[in-house]
């Protein structure tokens, strides 16, 4: 993945730079990219926008009411492209072997959304995606990335989000408040994790 240089560059930055707290980004003078690492910046990156716009839908079901089914099953879809095409990449990077099966999935998922009850099929692609973080953190803890145990405390909390909209045990807000309230934790909790995940890909990449 690195010529001799790059390696000898890596690894003193990586002594300077690599356990650094996970939400201050490195600039860019402090980091020898791979084309590995490029790619692998540009699926978070993708998935990072997926999730800003799951947080504005968010905040805009808490004040207004509008269906919202349509707005999701397109940004489902185009998760599960985004995964597909990460699934293209898994040669170089191993994290995402099996991303293809939850890019279909999270399509699938996308379109039905657009014609049944929106929190039901909230709340199972919280599950898969609680499946895909509990999948990364044992990937993570089986090369030593510290890291492992946010991912997997991301997908603690992502099913209790899951369940609860689900069940919707919140009779005093209207069911697009509650799905406001969701979409926008999850989408918080997983856009600081993409973050973490970016910052600290000089440990496992």
């Amino acid at each position: 993945m690195y010529n001799d240089k790059e390696k000898t560059v890596k690894k003193k930055k990586n002594t300077k730079k690599g356990r650094r707290f996970f939400f201050i980004p490195l600039k860019d003078s402090e980091r020898v990219l791979s084309a590995t690492e490029k790619k692998y910046f540009k699926i978070l990156n993708s998935e990072l926008i997926i999730n800003f716009i799951l947080i504005i839908i968010g905040i805009l079901l808490c004040f207004a009411s509008f269906n919202s089914n349509i707005y999701l099953g397109i940004l489902f879809i185009v998760y599960g492209l985004i995964k597909i095409w990460a699934f293209t990449l898994r040669n170089d990077i191993t994290i995402f072997n099996i991303s293809i099966i939850y890019g279909i999935i999270s399509i699938i998922l996308g379109i039905i959304m657009m014609f049944v009850n929106v929190n039901i099929m909230l709340g199972i692609w919280f599950i898969l995606i609680v499946i895909e973080n509990l999948e990364l953190a044992f990937r993570l803890k089986k090369v030593e990335e510290k890291s492992w145990n946010f991912v997997l405390m991301s997908s603690v909390l992502t099913l209790f989000i899951g369940i609860l909209l689900m069940i919707n045990p919140f009779n005093n807000l209207s069911n697009y408040q509650v799905i406001g309230i969701f979409l926008t934790l999850y989408g918080v909790l997983c856009s600081t994790k993409i973050i973490m995940l970016k910052n600290r890909s000089y440990n496992f990449i």
